[in-house]
């Protein structure tokens, strides 16, 4: 079993061997999966992030389905995640980590988001448990959601992996979803 320092070392070296064109494609199969969900169709409000380079890309998809749904994007504020409503590309900003995110008042109702996509290093396809950067910013961002949200983890294929240690507090989801799905 690998520790998640070991884990997250072998994901990140993994990632970066993927070319850009490598990204685009799964980042596009991914979220065409999501959007064949039973789940997401029949989401109104959905959280989803903002993505980095080495995540799956989220920009087209906020983009598009906020005209349609309500899309909520995290903010880092401190230790601690709030959350925004996407209101186009005007209304982003740079924040912590250099991550674009909405500008304006937070959401503090979380019971309406009905589906969250969510980011992760690593995720164990088997037991839907995720491995994240290491500041713990989405296991504290769980305990706030509703039980009745549906957690979808997304990632590329390189960052499937069955055997990384886990804690109590590490969130969970109910669906991993790849270019493969």
């Amino acid at each position: 079993m690998l520790s998640k320092k070991e884990c997250r070392s072998a994901i990140r070296t993994r990632v970066k061997a993927m070319s850009e064109c490598e990204k685009k494609t799964e980042s596009e199969k991914t979220m065409q999966a999501v959007e064949q969900l039973e789940e997401f169709k029949a989401a109104k409000t959905i959280l989803a992030y903002w993505s980095l380079p080495d995540e799956i890309c989220t920009h087209q998809f906020v983009e598009k389905w906020s005209k349609h749904k309500r899309v909520l994007l995290p903010v880092v504020v401190g230790d601690d995640l709030e959350i925004r409503e996407y209101k186009g590309r005007e209304s982003m900003a740079e924040g912590a980590f250099g991550i674009l995110e909405p500008q304006g008042k937070a959401v503090t109702d979380l019971s309406s988001i009905d589906l969250s996509i969510i980011p992760g290093m690593a995720f164990n396809p088997t037991t839907g448990a995720r491995l994240g950067r290491g500041k713990g910013y989405y296991d504290r961002l769980s305990v706030t959601l509703s039980p009745h949200t549906y957690n979808v983890g997304v990632c590329f294929n390189a960052q499937i992996c069955a055997d990384f240690k886990t804690d109590e507090w590490d969130m969970m989801v109910a669906k991993i979803i790849t270019a493969n799905e």
